[in-house]
């Protein structure tokens, strides 16, 4: 049996496919490695705030890119909660104060 020696093209660790066969898995990074014409690809699935997978053939650094993409999104709705949840604030404490200026005065 023949084996064709490779790397994966996502964390670079060695991988070994079987002859006859056009993908496998990285026991390292866990990416399922597809070899067409002789060139590896991996596939990505990319899951942000969905149970939605797409699947691609995309290069290290494009992985990285969506990685960042993914990370820049949740950053960003993290900062919307925390700025609708002191706009709410904000807003309770003006009813209070107009309330008590209207007991008082």
């Amino acid at each position: 049996m023949k084996v064709i020696p490779l790397n994966c093209p996502n964390c670079g660790a060695p991988l070994v496919l079987p002859d006859g066969k056009n993908s496998c898995f990285c026991s390292n990074c866990g990416s399922k490695v597809f070899v067409e014409n002789g060139e590896a690809f991996v596939t990505v699935n990319v899951n942000i705030n969905k149970r939605v997978e797409e699947t691609k053939h995309i290069t290290v650094n494009e992985t990285k890119h969506i990685i960042d993409e993914a990370e820049i999104q949740k950053h960003k709705s993290e900062a919307d909660t925390k700025s609708a949840i002191i706009g709410g604030v904000i807003i309770i404490v003006m009813f209070i104060l107009v309330w008590l200026f209207i007991q008082f005065f």
